[in-house]
């Protein structure tokens, strides 16, 4: 364990890490909000993609940086289709 803390380059890098881990979370569970969750999803999901991709840098906490990158990456494209979804099913509506 204290060889992994001397080869921790210096910096916040493992606090982006988390940071950007969380931030997968909360995006990708706020892209299923109907309308709100478009900003939402985008709102966490972009910072959190930067976070998580700052955050690699980190050798102790190089896995949870990489699933936040995962995590962030799904919760925007998740946001971007519910929304997509909900302007379509609006209009189909409007239609008839």
């Amino acid at each position: 364990m204290e060889n992994q803390t001397n080869n921790e380059p210096r910096g916040p890098w493992r606090a982006f890490a988390i940071a950007g881990f969380a931030s997968g979370f909360v995006a990708f569970f706020v892209s299923f909000i109907p309308m709100a969750g478009l900003y939402l999803g985008l709102g966490f999901g972009i910072p959190g993609l930067v976070l998580s991709c700052l955050g690699t840098k980190s050798v102790i906490q190089h896995n949870k940086a990489v699933t936040g990158i995962v995590l962030n990456s799904i919760g925007c494209f998740l946001a971007i289709l519910m929304f997509a979804l909900y302007i379509f099913v609006i209009l189909k509506n409007v239609a008839y």
